[in-house]
């Protein structure tokens, strides 16, 4: 679940703290000098423009994934995305058959969005996954973790959520954690490791779950969730996102009480640092679901936040000392289903889950009559 992605509940790590843009040159991650050949690329003069053309791509992409605002004088995203490509296409003239090439053009490709005239955006995932599986093919060693990573985002994008669990279980038997070098790293090189380090075990374990319980494996969705709770530290980000996870699972595959169990630890799993500003103000705003509005957690399809949310706020009506706050909790879950299914949970494989808990919460205020108590407002949390 991470990364600047596309699944159910995809975590993306913090960004770096903004510093001065780096000069390519320096760019160090464990393959000497990044975009430079062997002997023949130098030697032939083709092959030595295609290398820089590669680098040109490479800084382009960086800067394109670079989590500092733009200043007014950089392209935006997209128009980086779009320069490194033309950059990579050239080169690939000449550099046919290099993997390194191939997995910088697969990630471009696989960022690439261009928004139509009524909303609508052309996206080129299977180009993505293509040239992905090409890179694979021409060197299977060649950063297997990450290649296997970028896929399974691509294929749930795409929902083809047993093609993601695949992946994701390639990622996971193929990371290796180096130590993290003390010295101060450039911005790009921080972006290069975001890249080129998948996230640890446990939030691989999340995603791994989360693109199962959206293929209908619940089983294995459940006993992954429950091996990411178990690998990730208390009070984190991670591993409340496994709760909330496990909730929605054991509630999807019919076991409602240990639902609600799950719910209720994950409404207060995570405890950001109070230094963290951002964090403190999600958790102001939003209160027991704060860590569903993190800006890096994702949703596809995107209804998924809202059948979380109201599984937590019927928890926490459950164990409400009184019935104002019992029914202000109620309300709020049925807020929250209601726009699950207005964002399109019709089509959900689950929508028969969310409608009978609808039925439950709307019987449960039919009981005791009309209530007065607000629905949402911001900054109602003690």
């Amino acid at each position: 679940m991470l990364l600047p992605a596309v699944v159910g509940l995809a975590l993306a790590l913090a960004s770096p703290s903004p510093r001065a843009h780096a000069n390519l040159q320096p760019l160090t991650d464990g393959r000497a000098r990044l975009g430079v050949g062997s002997w023949p690329d130098v030697l032939d003069p083709a092959r030595r423009d295609a290398r820089l053309l590669l680098r040109a791509g490479i800084a382009l992409l960086l800067q394109a994934m670079s989590p500092e605002a733009a200043d007014g004088l950089e392209p935006p995203t997209q128009l980086s995305v779009e320069r490194a490509l033309e950059r990579f296409d050239r080169a690939a003239d000449v550099l046919t058959d290099d993997v390194e090439l191939a997995v910088y053009r697969g990630i471009a490709l696989g960022m690439f969005v261009h928004e139509e005239a009524g909303g609508r955006a052309t996206r080129r995932t299977d180009e993505a996954i293509a040239e992905l599986e090409r890179a694979r093919s021409l060197d299977p060693r060649y950063e297997p973790a990450t290649v296997a990573w970028q896929l399974a985002l691509l294929h749930a994008r795409e929902r083809r959520y047993d093609r993601a669990a695949e992946e994701y279980e390639r990622a996971r038997r193929r990371t290796a954690f180096a130590p993290v070098p003390v010295t101060l790293a450039t911005d790009q090189e921080e972006i290069l490791c975001d890249l080129f380090l998948p996230p640890s075990p446990g939030l691989l374990a999340v995603n791994q779950a989360e693109v199962e319980m959206l293929g209908l494996d619940l089983a294995h969705a459940r006993a992954h969730y429950e091996e990411a709770i178990d690998g990730t530290e208390q009070g984190s980000l991670p591993r409340a996102l496994a709760l909330f996870g496990l909730a929605l699972a054991e509630e999807r595959a019919g076991s409602h009480l240990e639902a609600m169990s799950s719910a209720e630890a994950a409404a207060t799993a995570w405890t950001p640092s109070a230094r963290d500003t951002i964090a403190q103000a999600l958790v102001a705003e939003h209160g027991p679901v704060a860590a569903l509005h993190h800006p890096g957690v994702t949703y596809e399809p995107r209804w998924e936040r809202h059948a979380y949310e109201a599984l937590v706020h019927e928890a926490l009506a459950a164990r409400a000392a009184d019935d104002e706050h019992r029914e202000a909790e109620r309300a709020r879950a049925r807020r929250a289903l209601r726009m699950f299914f207005t964002v399109g949970g019709t089509a959900s494989p689950y929508a028969e889950v969310a409608r009978a808990a609808l039925a439950r919460l709307d019987g449960a205020q039919a009981s005791i009559g009309p209530s007065s108590s607000p629905l949402w407002t911001k900054k109602a949390w003690p």
